[in-house]
This record gives structure tokens, sequence and C-alpha cells, in this order.
């Protein structure tokens, strides 16, 4: 069976996997009734202290996340983050990319006559990075998430400059 993970509708986010034997019904009710334990703490909480500006923003959260689960299988995940992360190409400037190049060590770097491309080595979340390409036929610096794990979504692909790199 394909492992399923239990996801949030209204965000990029899971709660957890579904456990081995366990319906998609019951892990949702799992998920909703943790959710729901917080709430009811939290309410309480509020109810003793009165500091509603303090409590009333964590109340409202686990409402949302109690309120917008479902069931996925990783790759339908997978495939929600890539049409979230996946932006097109934009120039930037000379400067923004060195900044870049020297804050972290890079990552996935790929040097030639052509370009040079990297990713910075922190992950905004999973697989996905910040890229950074500089195109040195035409002098021009390019920025885009990349996806560290699948090479289709290099900035060099995506401009036609290069073929999948392997």
């Amino acid at each position: 069976m394909m492992e399923r993970l239990i996801t949030f509708t209204h965000c990029l986010g899971t709660f957890s996997d579904v456990r081995d034997g366990e319906s998609d019904d019951a892990a949702l009710e799992r998920a909703r009734r943790f959710y729901q334990e917080h709430i009811d703490q939290e309410t309480e909480n509020l109810a003793n202290d009165g500091r509603e500006e303090f409590w009333r923003p964590y109340i409202e959260e686990n409402t949302e996340k109690r309120d917008h689960l479902q069931i996925e299988t990783w790759e339908q995940y997978h495939a929600r983050q890539r049409d979230t992360f996946m932006d097109e190409p934009k120039e930037i400037t000379k400067e923004h990319w060195w900044e870049q190049f020297e804050v972290l060590p890079p990552a996935g770097l790929i040097m030639n006559d052509r370009f040079t491309e990297f990713h910075v080595s922190e992950a905004y979340t999973g697989t996905w990075h910040s890229g950074y390409m500089y195109d040195c036929k035409t002098g021009k610096y390019w920025s885009a998430m990349v996806d560290s794990c699948d090479p289709s979504t290099l900035i060099c692909v995506r401009l036609g400059i290069c073929e999948v790199c392997e």
C-alpha cells in the first residue's frame, strides 16, 4: 500500500503519517482529536487568566488546522509543494547573487563555461532551496526556488540553457 499522510488543505504542512492498519477516517479523527484537545486547553487557559490577545491566536490556529485536514500520498503532497514553490526565474543583481554565494557554503554547485548555478545550503522547506544562476553568455544573474532532488527544477533547465543534469 502507498504511504499516506495527514496534511492540511489550507496550507502546506503535515500532521503525521497514517499508521499501519489505520483507516483514513481513523487517522483524520486522531488528528482532529489532537487539535481539539489543544483548543480545549487553550480555551480553559483563556478563561482562567483572561489574556485574550495571547490565547486567541492559538485557538484560531488550531481550529483552522482541525478543520482543514486531508489524506494524501507523498506523491500528491510533493506535487502540491512543486505547484506552490515552483516560481519563474527572476533576474537579480550581481551583488545579490554574490551575497547569496558567499553567505553560506553553496550546495549543488554546477560550473562550466556557459553558466554557474547553485542553491543555498539551508533549505526553505524540505528539499526546496533558493537557487541562483549566472549566465556567462548574457551576463545575467537569475534566482528561483529549486528542488534539490529534482534536476528538472534547475534554473538552467527552465531557461533552456542546459538539459536535465543527472
